[in-house]
């Protein structure tokens, strides 16, 4: 047996153990009906999450179900469309989005669906024009009091943006690919005790790319086929709630990332297994703050000795600030391993962070900054890259039927070492508006 097929059993095993259990714990200490309120931080509602019920969208009724139909339009600048160093070139760009949302109104169980796209236009460099699409469902399944199972599937036809940091930046036009994801997940919580289970399944599956042709060079293939990839991944947690506000836990979770290339003596497959281990907390502290902190140990290991393993600290750190009840801050951390199709290094060892404001300007208007850092330390090659993103918005809500979007985006990548790779800066300025029902 495989590793992605250990892990999947890993995973679904426990999930059918978990009613077992914790029947057994009620009959022997008793279930506490209290218990899911030891783990429910709702004490404070961030501005994102504050309902509005005069600008929420009523929705279509459809028997036991609710369709969400929505479309946003919208019209950006970029000065920077091809995310260069240098002969940076801007032009004008058209985005429509529309989405479809179905959502059940049950009183057990629940289960959801939807389909979303998104069209864009440039004015000037039609090469870049893309059209992205998915669809997905998921759904919850009540078993018993305190104790559920989460499914949940998806496809999607993207296209990969200019800024991303394993896109090929020779390509004519951006790099297309195919992804489907499932998931299954079960949670169960008995007293002071809280158990979950997750595992994921991605697939990956990029299209070629091709170099712009010019006189006396034709077209060339970008060949992407080394990305296609399966990453399969199962975490596990348990919580003891110390407090009705306080919780200690410890999460494991352990992954398989399986390429389609396999090794030869002049390509070096890119598989490889990884742990990660972090113990924490999360917590609500009166009105002013509540969070996810955890710290620990991470480490991937690659199947093919010419790349070198990852190992180091691991970090996961969510923390809300609620000043008044007008503003939410919002801060993150985290330290994980990321792929990399740089040549001679298996992967990087990624550190973000980011800090965000919301402030309810009115019961319509909502203003958000953001300040994001990230750092991509590559492991077997003389690199490191580091961004940095600010970011402003305002949404303004004329009634529950349409909302118009302001927003600026400014980001700087800078690269340095030996193999240094791509600096650019790229300006945004985006208008939206947005309709639903």
């Amino acid at each position: 047996m495989n590793l992605g097929r250990a892990l999947l059993c890993f995973a679904v095993s426990p999930i059918a153990l978990l009613a077992g259990v914790a029947n057994a714990q009620e009959v022997s200490v008793g279930l506490d009906a209290s218990a899911a309120d030891l783990f429910a931080r709702n004490r404070n509602v961030g501005v994102r999450e504050r309902p509005h019920p005069e600008y929420e969208a009523a929705g279509l009724r459809l028997g036991a179900f609710f369709l969400y139909p929505r479309i946003e339009s919208g019209v950006e600048t970029n000065d920077n469309i091809y995310a260069t160093e240098t002969n940076e070139q801007s032009d004008t760009i058209w985005r429509t989005s529309p989405s479809l949302n179905l959502v059940s109104n049950w009183n057990r169980h629940a289960l959801s669906g939807y389909v979303r796209g998104s069209l864009t236009r440039y004015s000037d460099f039609d090469e870049e024009n893309t059209n992205d699409v998915e669809v997905g469902a998921r759904g919850r399944l009540d078993i018993q009091r305190f104790f559920e199972v989460n499914v949940a599937a998806s496809h999607a036809r993207l296209s990969e943006p200019r800024v991303a940091q394993n896109t090929p930046s020779a390509s004519e036009a951006p790099i297309e690919y195919d992804l489907n994801q499932a998931s299954i997940g079960g949670q169960r919580t008995f007293n002071r005790i809280r158990l979950g289970v997750n595992a994921d399944f991605d697939r990956y599956d990029y299209d070629d790319g091709f170099t712009i042709a010019s006189a006396g060079a034709p077209s060339v293939v970008i060949d992407q086929d080394n990305r296609d990839r399966d990453v399969t991944t199962v975490r596990a947690r348990a919580d003891y709630a110390l407090s009705p506000d306080t919780a200690a836990f410890i999460q494991v979770s352990a992954n398989e990332r399986s390429y389609d290339i396999a090794s030869t003596p002049l390509t070096a497959s890119r598989d490889s297994e990884g742990y990660e281990i972090l113990a924490g907390a999360d917590f609500e502290i009166s009105r002013l703050m509540r969070g996810d902190a955890s710290v620990g140990y991470l480490s991937q290991d690659f199947k093919d000795v010419r790349f070198q393993d990852i190992d180091g600290f691991g970090a996961r750190v969510r923390l809300e600030w609620f000043p008044t009840e007008l503003t939410t801050v919002t801060g993150n951390f985290r330290r994980v391993v990321e792929d990399s199709v740089v040549v001679g290094a298996g992967g990087f060892l990624s550190t973000t962070a980011s800090l965000q404001v919301d402030h309810e300007l009115m019961r319509n208007v909502i203003l958000t900054g953001q300040v994001a850092y990230a750092a991509d330390a590559f492991e077997g090659v003389d690199r490191e890259d580091d961004r940095w993103l600010g970011a402003l918005s305002g949404t303004y809500l004329l009634n529950r039927y349409v909302g118009v979007g302001l927003s600026y985006s400014y980001l700087d990548q800078g690269s340095s070492g030996l193999d240094r790779g791509r600096e650019f800066t790229v300006q945004k300025v985006a208008l939206s508006l947005v309709l639903q029902r």
